[in-house]
């Protein structure tokens, strides 16, 4: 589960030597805008390793959907109190304290305004997870965002098929009950 689940902690890890306004780009921030949808698909520019394909939902203020469809199946589920990661080959999901490890999630920057967006990215940095944090519009439908990992490894993350809209789906932020589910304290 460690290992695949890295992508979750990686996602999203930017070194902030850039405008907090770049922020703007991926639009989560707009007050009139309190749910989306998007595809990601994050390449490793230096390694050889597949593409981590998905999907990421979100709902303002507290409820956060991260799909992973290759090369593994797993979900990240975010709902304000707790946080479960869940392993769908291993059938089996890890229960958090949102408290104890919102901070660790960089995508949380989507349940947030683009001042605490920026500051969750500048702990990042200043942890050492992150550096050389690019992000840029690819045309009217993608976002691209560039960083380096704390190994010094390039990632690249594709933001795709972005919709600022609701999708009526609140069961979507449940995790699957079937899994076996472990409390991590």
């Amino acid at each position: 589960m460690l290992n695949k689940s890295i992508f979750l902690s990686l996602l999203f890890f930017a070194k902030l030597g850039f405008c907090c306004d770049s922020l703007q780009i991926i639009n989560a921030f707009n007050n009139d805008i309190k749910e989306g949808v998007m595809r990601y698909e994050q390449s490793f520019l230096k390694e050889n390793r597949e593409n981590i394909i998905g999907q990421i939902f979100y709902s303002q203020p507290s409820k956060l959907k991260i799909t992973t469809e290759k090369p593994f199946k797993s979900e990240l589920i975010v709902n304000g109190e707790f946080i479960y990661r869940t392993d769908i080959e291993l059938n089996e999901t890890l229960r958090y304290e949102y408290e104890k490890i919102k901070n660790q999630i960089p995508a949380m920057i989507f349940l947030t305004d683009r001042e605490k967006a920026c500051s969750l990215l500048r702990e990042q940095e200043n942890q050492g997870f992150i550096s050389d944090f690019k992000i840029s519009q690819k045309g009217n439908a993608q976002v691209e965002i560039n960083y380096v990992d704390q190994f010094s490894n390039p990632s690249r993350i594709i933001l795709s098929n972005i919709t600022h809209k609701a999708h009526n789906k609140e069961r979507i932020f449940e995790y699957n009950k079937s899994t076996d589910l472990v409390i991590m304290e």
